[in-house]
């Protein structure tokens, strides 16, 4: 199994009807069920760091990116092919 699923904390909406001890802002996700159906969600920064340090502990859980290396080793591949085409003009 890969995962493809992100959650994007720059991607910070406004709580716009707040009430006076709730979060003063979100960040905002799709859940897509099984089934097929997607649900908007919503998270707290807490929530999120909470995530963050449990997947932290335990790593053996988390699968490879569905994307993310394959991503990183093009991007690097085009770079260190646009330093060599500079330096060997």
């Amino acid at each position: 199994m890969r995962v493809g699923s992100t959650l994007n904390k720059r991607e910070e909406v406004e709580n716009k009807n707040a009430h006076m001890n709730a979060d003063k802002a979100y960040f905002p996700c799709y859940i897509l069920e099984k089934d097929g159906k997607e649900y908007p969600a919503l998270f707290t920064e807490e929530q999120v760091d909470t995530a963050i340090e449990r997947g932290s502990k335990n790593l053996e859980d988390i699968p490879p990116r569905k994307y993310g290396n394959a991503l990183y080793f093009i991007v690097t591949a085009l770079a260190f092919a646009a330093l060599w085409l500079i330096t060997n003009r």
